[in-house]
């Protein structure tokens, strides 16, 4: 099975399964996919799946190519509107190499984000978010 976005239009929620391979122009090919669905708006949230994920290396290069892709569709999407990306992997091996480059690319890559171990950790996370938004 290859990568597929979910999308719930009510809750402006979009929750990606990487499965297999991840690729450096999947995230952007992902997110472009994401935009289009009927009642997008720019403030739709994610969560990422990445339990099914092969990351291959996450060398600075690579990580500088994911970077490249995905940074153009954001800013032209989502602009300065309020949006978060909750990412989640079980797996320690793979979710400190997310940890590490989520850290750096946190400059680059303008929503909040946050790593967690499960999807429940995610969606509590994300509530929080948009509550804090609410609260004047």
């Amino acid at each position: 099975m290859k990568h597929r976005i979910e999308f719930d239009p009510v809750r402006q929620l979009g929750v990606v399964h990487y499965h297999g391979e991840v690729r450096p122009e999947d995230p952007a090919e992902l997110m472009r996919e994401l935009v289009a669905k009927p009642g997008w708006t720019p403030r739709c949230d994610r969560i990422v799946l990445y339990d099914h994920a092969d990351l291959g290396e996450l060398t600075a290069a690579r990580f500088k190519r994911v970077a490249a892709h995905l940074q153009p569709v954001i800013a032209q999407f989502y602009g300065q509107a309020p949006n978060f990306s909750a990412h989640v992997c079980s797996n320690a091996l793979q979710r400190s190499s997310l940890e590490y480059w989520m850290a750096l690319g946190s400059a680059l890559y303008s929503p909040s984000m946050a790593l967690f171990e499960s999807r429940a950790e995610a969606e509590a996370w994300l509530a929080d978010q948009r509550g804090a938004l609410a609260t004047p």
